[in-house]
């Protein structure tokens, strides 16, 4: 079982007796502020201070915006300050905070993004977090509840950061795959077509795979080079540039010698 007690203050007379012990349940209201397995003593709680009502909608969007971004501590401060601004004065201000604690719920199932397979258990998992708020009646388990809910949502969305991160590099690297033959194929302009800042590609191209996003276009235009260069075709250096998407025979010859450590003529007479 869990015991909570109230104490009121000590009375010189008999008859304050009955106030002392008014004053005892007063203090006895504040344990859903406090927690269970407490004792309060009247003294200890100041009822004169009125709590100044704070922009519940801003405290929201906060708690929002903080989730979203992935700040652990700052989403828990916003959840204290939403908490703390309701007025704890009776044992039927435990409804308040649970309309709280549903709407910061709500919030955090609106940053969900989940696929088709996992949808359905997953709601249902999010419908008994609401049904687990109403069966918690202080407030210390409700912050408790809803901080670990923090921790698990922000780890299912850097999990799912990731695990879309890792989806964006395939397809810029398959776009890069099917599309070098194309001159006008540059950073700037894959980015354009993924409506990306071109610095965030190069940043996360190179973070994700080891090497930039030039290095691998152009791995993939000299492996193609070196392809037609064993082939049959006998084709020109200017043919193989231009099939490989370098306009230019001289730069091509560079960045085969930079690649291969020879020139093409030296590969032809090697492969011959």
């Amino acid at each position: 079982y869990s015991v909570c007690i109230g104490l009121g203050n000590l009375k010189n007379k008999l008859h304050e007796v009955c106030a002392s012990y008014s004053e005892a349940l007063e203090a006895l209201d504040y344990r859903i502020s406090i927690g269970n397995d407490s004792v309060i003593l009247y003294n200890d709680v100041n009822f004169c201070i009125q709590r100044k009502q704070k922009d519940l909608t801003e405290l929201y969007d906060n708690f929002s915006l903080y989730l979203k971004s992935g700040l652990k501590d700052k989403a828990k401060e916003a959840i204290e300050s939403i908490i703390d601004s309701i007025e704890l004065k009776s044992t039927s201000s435990i409804y308040l905070v649970h309309d709280a604690a549903i709407e910061i719920l709500l919030i955090s199932l609106k940053c969900s993004r989940h696929t088709e397979l996992d949808a359905e258990n997953q709601y249902k998992s999010e419908i008994q977090s609401l049904r687990s708020i109403f069966t918690m009646d202080t407030v210390p388990e409700i912050k408790e509840y809803l901080f670990n809910m923090v921790d698990k949502k922000i780890a299912e969305m850097k999990e799912q950061q990731i695990k879309k991160i890792d989806q964006f590099i395939i397809d810029v690297k398959k776009y890069v795959d099917e599309n070098f033959t194309d001159s006008d194929l540059t950073l700037a302009n894959v980015a354009k077509v993924f409506y990306l800042n071109p610095s965030y590609l190069s940043r996360t191209f190179k973070k994700e795979t080891g090497i930039s996003f030039i290095e691998y276009l152009t791995t993939v235009r000299m492996e193609k080079a070196l392809s037609l260069l064993r082939s049959k075709d006998h084709l020109k250096v200017f043919e193989i540039a231009d099939a490989v998407g370098i306009s230019n025979p001289n730069y091509f010859g560079t960045c085969f010698k930079k690649y291969t450590g020879m020139s093409v003529s030296e590969y032809k007479s090697k492969i011959s």
